[in-house]
């Protein structure tokens, strides 16, 4: 059956109209340090989920330290939970006073979902990351990444998270283009998307099966290069433009790291080090999961092949550092508050992750119930016992 993308409609939308007076919001703010006899220009504001922020010019000769020294005094003034000051706003010369509030709306998928449709071609693994504080979306695409590794404290988002990457998937992409492998140890999460056909297998919850996934991917990632160098090609997109037996991506999730650490004596850390290290090209991502940044389970080795990531909120500094390299996490809010560390880039962004509903989720996976999910993999492959040979590979 000819594969039809989901209906917009089946989620849901909400399209908050902000009607706040502007002029009073920009009086609001000079005024404040007009009271300190710092002069500044509001020259513009962006609300965000949990958030305000205003633009400033400051007058010549005021320095940016007084201006944070203020912090306090912000708070108090625009009842805050913090404040945050962002430099060089959008590459200007002003500065971005971020008042950080209480959550009053949800950012919700249906909202975000067809920024896509529109800019589809500059993507090719597109993942919505949801609105930073002037307002942005953020998508980024997971091909260029090309692996993430996410991690928080349980009920801070990081179900919710994932299982909007996945119904992007399904809007985005059909069965021959993209294939999912899901594994989630806990069975709280991916077990409800056994229905879509985009899946390689159906969901594995148990870490010795996923052991033998891992290897079976080496072996297709092996597979497809030796498949690249007959045809004298890089990669699979170059690959894909010279056959008509195309070969889809790849794009492996797991939920949640610690188990497979745990029940695995680490062997699966080898396996995802190979394949973090080599299968970009050929077509192969790999979006990791944890509720438990400690560094041994989100190691050395992890973190340097999957220099991408994301947090949610952890309860310490220590945590932050383990997954971002630097403190931040630990002052995050629950549901969806994240720090994103892109590599390449020299500063983390903060964005408000959006959400999507349990019925909405079954109301996608009910749509895709006409379609038959046909298994690439052969059934026993996760009952693999051998061992790879990793010694010429890391």
């Amino acid at each position: 059956m000819l594969y039809e993308f989901p209906d917009y409609n089946l989620l849901a939308r909400e399209k908050i109209e902000d009607n706040t007076d502007l002029f009073y919001k920009k009086e609001e703010i000079e005024q404040f340090f007009k009271n300190f006899n710092v002069y500044v220009k509001c020259k513009d504001i962006y609300f965000g989920i949990n958030s305000t922020t205003y633009i400033i010019e400051l007058s010549p000769g005021t320095k940016l330290s007084k201006i944070k020294s203020y912090k306090q005094d912000l708070i108090m003034r625009f009842n805050a939970i913090d404040i945050e000051f962002e430099i060089s706003v959008n590459g200007t010369s002003y500065l971005g006073i971020v008042i950080i509030e209480e959550r009053k709306k949800l950012l919700l998928l249906g909202d975000l979902i067809d920024c896509i449709k529109s800019e589809k071609e500059k993507y090719k693994v597109p993942i919505i990351l949801g609105k930073d504080f002037n307002g942005n979306i953020c998508v980024e695409d997971l091909a260029q990444l090309p692996h993430l590794l996410i991690a928080g404290t349980t009920g801070t988002g990081k179900s919710t998270f994932l299982s909007t990457i996945v119904i992007s998937i399904l809007y985005n992409f059909n069965p021959d283009e993209l294939k999912l492998i899901l594994v989630d140890t806990r069975a709280t999460n991916f077990l409800r998307f056994n229905r879509i056909p985009h899946l390689y297998i159906p969901v594995i919850t148990e870490p010795k099966k996923a052991k033998g996934l891992l290897i079976y991917l080496i072996d297709e990632m092996n597979d497809r290069y030796r498949l690249f160098e007959r045809k004298k090609v890089n990669n699979i997109d170059e690959y894909n433009m010279t056959t008509e037996d195309k070969i889809p991506r790849i794009v492996l999730m797991i939920e949640d790291l610690y188990d497979l650490m745990l029940y695995t004596n680490r062997e699966i850390e080898q396996y995802i080090k190979i394949l973090a290290q080599m299968s970009r090209a050929a077509g192969i991502h790999i979006v990791i999961s944890t509720q438990r940044p400690s560094i041994n389970v989100i190691t050395g080795a992890i973190k340097s092949n999957i220099p991408s990531r994301i947090s949610f909120y952890v309860p310490s500094y220590i945590d932050s550092r383990t997954i971002i390299d630097e403190p931040g996490a630990e002052k995050l809010q629950n549901n969806g508050d994240i720090i994103f560390k892109k590599i390449g880039s020299q500063k983390n962004k903060r964005i408000q992750t959006p959400y999507i509903t349990d019925k909405e989720i079954e109301q996608v996976c009910a749509n895709m119930e006409r379609y038959q999910t046909i298994s690439k993999i052969p059934e026993d492959i996760t009952n693999n016992e051998d061992e790879i040979d990793t010694t010429n590979k890391l």
